[in-house]
């Protein structure tokens, strides 16, 4: 089996602290391995399930590895390709001419009626919140896992929650919009995430996830933090799974890895909930 990954992080790993882990979307638990990953020495594989046309990490390493790479090594990571970044983002502009290009990309899908209430999965420092308010919307909220990122939001008087979206209590908030850019793919239950978003949202609200359009073979970027790489055709089965109907898959942008040889494109999905 081809080895596409093998580096050393600051953490020790066992093979017996890796779980198994079955398809999000048909919940089958036999799939093919197709390509090995090592951490220190630990092989874990990348599955992929003909079914849903869907791969992900398995078995992988436990919650609390992962809880301690992105509270302590996201953005001072040793291999930023397959995890996290080299330094701690700061070019504000960049993030503020993004967020202006993923509200363009979407805004035609977006009617009056839905045009009142945003929120954002992973926030960062809230350049697209501000983007969204600049364009009229009466509520902008947000929730983002690094604490510097939320100081930074909070300070220009976002609205902005501290953890995990999952876990937030939302009361009976609702959302016309939910949008992440680039955060569903690092998510280790995906089932949880949209079950929170359709609490948070009444029919003919709109689902709008920003992520990696993983491209056959495979993955060969982002090994470790994408612990699922989503396809057309499996990220569409998973919103239908979880009541959203597909209005549209856009391309929205290439990322370039560091020596240029490899690449992710992305995509956007809009969904409906029905």
């Amino acid at each position: 089996m081809k080895n596409i990954l093998d580096v050393k992080m600051p953490f020790e790993l066992t093979q017996d602290d890796l779980e198994r882990v079955s398809c999000p979307i048909c919940e089958n638990d036999s799939n093919e391995n197709h390509f090995e990953l090592k951490i220190n020495g630990v092989s874990f594989y990348l599955a992929y399930c003909k079914i849903d046309d869907l791969w992900w990490v398995n078995p992988r390493p436990p919650a609390s590895y992962y809880k301690r790479l992105y509270e302590e090594v996201f953005y001072s990571s040793p291999c930023p390709d397959h995890f996290g970044y080299a330094s701690h983002e700061k070019d504000g502009e960049r993030r503020r001419l993004k967020a202006a290009k993923n509200i363009d990309d979407i805004e035609k899908y977006i009617s009056n009626e839905n045009r009142n209430s945003f929120f954002e999965i992973g926030c960062a420092s809230g350049e697209l919140l501000e983007e969204v308010l600049s364009r009229g919307w009466n509520v902008a909220e947000g929730v983002e896992i690094d604490k510097e990122c939320c100081d930074n939001a909070i300070k220009k008087g976002l609205s902005i929650y501290e953890g995990f979206f999952e876990s937030i209590n939302f009361n009976d908030k609702k959302y016309n919009i939910i949008f992440s850019d680039n955060v569903i793919e690092h998510v280790l239950n995906p089932d949880l995430v949209f079950k929170t978003c359709r609490n948070l949202q009444s029919k003919g609200n709109l689902l709008i996830f920003r992520l990696p359009d993983t491209q056959h073979p495979g993955p060969t970027l982002k090994l470790i933090d994408h612990t699922y790489h989503y396809t057309r055709t499996s990220i569409t089965k998973i919103f239908e799974k979880y009541g959203y109907k597909v209005i549209d898959i856009i391309y929205s942008g290439t990322y370039l890895s560091e020596d240029k040889l490899h690449e992710i494109k992305n995509m956007t999905i809009i969904g409906e909930k029905t």
